[in-house]
């Protein structure tokens, strides 16, 4: 008979714990990004405004 190797229980705690940690961070990061290229983006357009009035 084939042995099973089983996860051993902190195993899946280390991974579920990094997933906790990840997966926000991760979201935290991305709204970051998004929050900051559009209020560039914002910027430059007033400016081109402006250059032209």
């Amino acid at each position: 008979m084939r042995k099973v190797k089983k996860t051993s229980v902190r195993s899946k705690l280390i991974a579920i714990m990094l997933l906790i940690a990840i997966i926000p961070l991760t979201v935290a990061v991305i709204i970051s990004y998004l929050s900051s290229t559009s209020k560039d983006i914002a910027e430059k357009l007033n400016k081109e405004i402006a250059f032209f009035k």
